[in-house]
């Protein structure tokens, strides 16, 4: 199972997101784990250029790939319209879920992805 978010540096949801997502990379994503975790970027303004990118993940150790797409093409096939918005593909890489992350922590038992709800902050 792979978990694909569509984030970025500059959207304040996307960095309220952040810490939960580096937790859940770290607590389910790690290299024995059969759940893989990949961030893609696709906004064009300067503070998500790919140089801005790389100082983030490190600043704040991503322990999984934070990719840069420009041409902003991935996002238009996966229908991805605002950060943070996730995807969870199934052992085919089809798109099984279309999930927004709903709860603040990080508890198992209060983990919940919804449907519901959208956030502005992705630049297209």
């Amino acid at each position: 199972m792979v978990v694909v978010v569509f984030t970025c540096n500059s959207c304040p949801i996307a960095n309220d997101y952040e810490g939960r997502v580096n937790a859940f990379a770290k607590q389910h994503a790690g290299p024995e784990s059969k759940v893989a975790l990949v961030a893609i970027n696709v906004n064009t303004i300067p503070d998500d250029r790919l140089d801005k990118m790389k100082q983030r993940a490190e600043k704040k150790k991503y322990s999984y790939p934070y990719l840069y797409d420009e041409t902003q093409k991935i996002a238009r096939d996966y229908g991805a319209n605002y950060t943070p918005e996730f995807f969870v593909l199934d052992k085919n890489a089809r798109s099984s879920t279309w999930a927004r992350w709903t709860t603040p922590a990080m508890k198992p038992r209060q983990n919940k992805f919804s449907r519901t709800g959208r956030n502005r902050g992705a630049e297209r």
